[in-house]
């Protein structure tokens, strides 16, 4: 249990009762809730929101939510304190639980599938505190791809008040599990959102130079992460060897690889990749500067899923390294691939990318929304709160508030991107 003074208990009740807890513990949660955790200030000010971190990525998490100028109003810190998944999913139930009997928040809004959304929203449940899960139905159809979050996705769907899919494929998916459809609305993706608030700010001076050297020497760059624990091993090595290959064979192309923090690629990396001429391995990208690489690059090779969200809609070829995805959209629109991990499909993949970004024209998508989700989920969650005592004062606020969530929601169950009914 984190150890907190007599005076920050005071100051914390005052901050953290009642309020609406935005949870977040890895970086990909920071990107995506920090636009929800925003658009909820200006709706409902920042006194009625708290920003909650379970510190499961504490400095990429940090990282994350430095580019939109937040910083934590709790933070359980609890990677430190825990070892494998079972300590750790155990260590943030205990202490997400602990916090939200002593705080009685008036709702948690989770996002996604990592350990501290499925166990934040388990720890709600148990204290009947309502759970709205961003992103909710995703899914693999594979509980070992990916691992642990096809199972985390599951825990939420059947704990969540309210499910918010990012698109038609993901709400299908919680209809033909039995979710009721007036428990679900179609919201887009907020990744979305934070991407496009991403490309208005100024990359970091290390990112333009780096840029800057590819372009001067005529090279095309290619952005590639990976980070997935189920990659890990002799999988991750035919990956690399698939790489060094292709790009010995491409000198026209660059790679750009940012090494993970997980340390699952490193080792293999530099073994493959670190003497080739045109592949640069370089420390972690902050968001902003992730967002203008991804956007500047001709292909991306990746096993993320919010790169693949980002890059799809920018139009970029995208090259998936897993053996299943649960963003089948992308490759459905015929702007990805899904790879595998044999080197064969690898490199024929790669060969796809390379002629698609040659060939076609570069043209914005809206696969995964239109860069307003985060409006729509405030306004879903107003008109949610709307009869609980914070709905109340809410409702007495500026009157422009109030019309703007309740001209938009009332009557409807469910929205789609052009911010109509979906029945």
């Amino acid at each position: 249990m984190t150890k907190v003074s007599f005076f920050r208990r005071i100051l914390l009740m005052k901050q953290l009762a009642n309020t609406i807890w935005v949870v977040l513990g890895t970086r990909p949660e920071a990107i995506k809730q920090a636009p929800v955790y925003l658009e909820l200030c200006r709706m409902y000010g920042a006194d009625a929101v708290s920003l909650i971190g379970t510190g499961q990525h504490q400095e990429l998490l940090d990282q994350a939510l430095a580019p939109f100028g937040l910083k934590l109003d709790l933070n359980l810190a609890v990677m430190g304190r825990s070892n494998g998944l079972s300590e750790l999913s155990a260590t943030i139930l205990q202490e997400m639980g602990m916090y939200i009997q002593k705080y009685t928040p008036s709702c948690l809004i989770v996002q996604g599938d990592t350990s501290t959304a499925a166990m934040s929203g388990l720890a709600a449940f148990f204290q009947k505190i309502p759970v709205y899960h961003n992103e909710a139905g995703l899914r693999s159809y594979d509980n070992d791809n990916p691992f642990p979050e096809e199972i985390n996705r599951k825990i939420l769907t059947s704990v969540a008040t309210l499910h918010l899919a990012p698109t038609e494929l993901s709400y299908q998916a919680l209809l033909k599990e039995g979710v009721p459809a007036d428990k679900i609305y179609l919201t887009g993706n907020t990744g979305i959102d934070a991407m496009m608030m991403a490309l208005k700010k100024i990359p970091s001076m290390p990112t333009l130079n780096l840029l800057r050297k590819i372009e001067e020497s005529r090279l095309k760059p290619v952005f590639m992460t990976a980070h997935r624990r189920e990659n890990a091993g002799q999988s991750m090595n035919d990956w690399m060897d698939s790489v060094a290959s292709y790009f010995t064979n491409h000198p026209e192309l660059a790679l750009v690889f940012p090494l993970h923090p997980n340390n699952l690629a490193r080792a293999v990396a530099e073994e493959k990749l670190g003497k080739l001429s045109n592949c640069h391995l370089i420390a972690p990208l902050d968001y902003v500067d992730c967002c203008h690489v991804v956007n500047d690059c001709h292909f991306v090779v990746t096993d993320s899923g919010g790169i693949q969200e980002e890059a799809a809609t920018l139009g970029i070829p995208v090259v998936v390294c897993r053996k299943t995805t649960e963003r089948m959209e992308a490759v459905h629109a015929e702007i990805a691939v899904l790879a595998g991990l044999e080197s064969a499909q690898i490199l024929a993949a790669m060969d796809w990318a390379n002629h698609k970004a040659n060939s076609e024209a570069r043209a914005i998508r809206h696969i995964f929304g239109n860069g307003t989700a985060s409006e729509r989920i405030a306004k879903i969650i107003y008109s949610e709160t709307s009869h609980t005592a914070l709905g109340r004062v809410i409702l007495a606020g500026p009157p422009q508030i109030k019309a703007a969530g309740v001209k938009t929601l009332n009557g409807t169950t469910n929205l789609n991107y052009s911010g109509v009914s979906h029945a």
